[in-house]
């Protein structure tokens, strides 16, 4: 894939690079003496992330019944994969907030990441609702579903004015006017970015196919969560960008992830009340 797009685009080489926490700390993880102490260590030389990670511990939505106060607790009670998942998650913020000025008139991050944050949210509903154990993986992948649209803006911003041109005046989507432009999407750029990044598994396959959760060889189940809730976001009136054209939820999605479509209503009322809560600690 990383090839196709090279190919394609020439200059790619503008990808952002994985950051220095991610490096150590994968290092970190790879050594079975390491501990949570040591995981905290690490992590408290970053203050930002630091505070983040509290925040998402604490907050509402994780329901753990006594305030956590330092990193070591957290890392504790959440595990070592998903402090590696929000260090990940806060991390791909960084980016988000990062390209909101050089999109200014044109392009709206912010609609972008409240779009991602209402995504997490309702895939941590329809998680919890059909008992999936890893629901912290859930609300990370509902986050960061659509990263490779912050990478077109960060390294292919030139070609994008064309993108959204053509998605008016032709009323499609974003993934078949970036096709006829790039002849790849967001999702298949998004997949290099997991990749280099060294992302779960898991998370690299529901980047790469949560338009298509059929074409999941390993992760069928939490690429159709995604789906669904990418979906769900577009009814509720929190689109991810530009134009009005999207493709409907995919019927065979909803018997992928195991939930019935009588959920629906309920999973939004449900993910709207604490949506705000997950817009605050990333701010």
């Amino acid at each position: 894939m990383y090839l196709k797009i090279v190919n394609e685009l020439g200059h790619i080489d503008e990808l952002p690079t994985i950051p220095q926490i991610l490096l150590r700390l994968n290092s970190a993880l790879a050594n079975p003496k390491t501990c949570a102490k040591d995981v905290a260590d690490l992590i408290e030389q970053d203050q930002v992330l630091t505070t983040r990670i509290l925040k998402l511990v604490n907050a509402a939505f994780y329901g753990y019944s006594r305030k956590v106060t330092t990193l070591t607790q957290a890392v504790v009670i959440v595990g070592f994969r998903e402090i590696k998942n929000l260090v990940l998650a806060s991390k791909t913020f960084d980016i988000f907030k990062a390209c909101g000025k050089k999109t200014e008139g044109i392009f709206d991050v912010n609609k972008l990441w409240k779009h991602s944050a209402a995504c997490a949210a309702i895939s941590k509903k329809i998680g919890e609702k059909i008992g999936y154990e890893d629901i912290e993986s859930l609300l990370v992948a509902g986050l960061i579903h659509d990263i490779g649209k912050v990478v077109e803006i960060k390294c292919l911003w030139d070609y994008m004015p064309k993108v959204f041109s053509i998605m008016k005046e032709k009323n499609i989507s974003m993934d078949n006017a970036e096709r006829e432009v790039f002849n790849i999407t967001h999702a298949e750029i998004g997949k290099v970015l997991t990749d280099m990044w060294d992302f779960p598994p898991m998370l690299e396959e529901v980047v790469a196919y949560h338009h298509n959760p059929h074409l999941s060889a390993n992760y069928p189940k939490e690429t159709a969560i995604i789906h669904i809730a990418n979906g769900l976001c577009w009814e509720m009136g929190l689109p991810s960008g530009p134009g009005n054209v999207f493709e409907p939820i995919n019927e065979i999605a909803w018997e992928m992830a195991g939930i019935d479509t009588d959920e629906k209503s309920r999973i939004i009322v449900e993910a709207e009340m604490e949506l705000s809560d997950l817009l605050e600690i990333f701010s």
